[in-house]
């Protein structure tokens, strides 16, 4: 795990990123070759899914707890990762204070 502006989480094994949070789909951003980013908001609360290789969603689209955001992409070096960052009320919060890694 590394922190940034939020959390780079290594990603072993199958499965794909799923929604923290109730929510609409508010933007999908290509970033490069850091792949698309997914912001998810709820009230105060902003998530953003990123470093994947492509999204499941549209935007507009709600969600709830557990839906499948999209397919995690695999870097450089072959190594999968899902940046995570969350904001409350548009300020950077530390996203341990909402998920718990297993």
């Amino acid at each position: 795990i590394k922190k940034n502006s939020g959390l780079d989480i290594l990603v072993e094994g199958q499965g794909n990123p799923i929604s923290i949070m109730d929510g609409i789909v508010e933007l999908i951003e290509e970033k490069g070759n850091k792949g698309q980013f997914v912001t998810v908001v709820s009230n105060d609360l902003k998530v953003v899914y990123g470093y994947l290789a492509k999204s499941f969603v549209t935007k507009g689209q709600s969600l709830e707890v557990g839906d499948e955001i999209g397919q995690v992409g695999i870097n450089k070096d072959g190594s999968k990762y899902l940046r995570l960052e969350i904001y409350k009320d548009e300020k950077v919060v530390d996203p341990l204070k909402y998920i718990e890694l297993q």
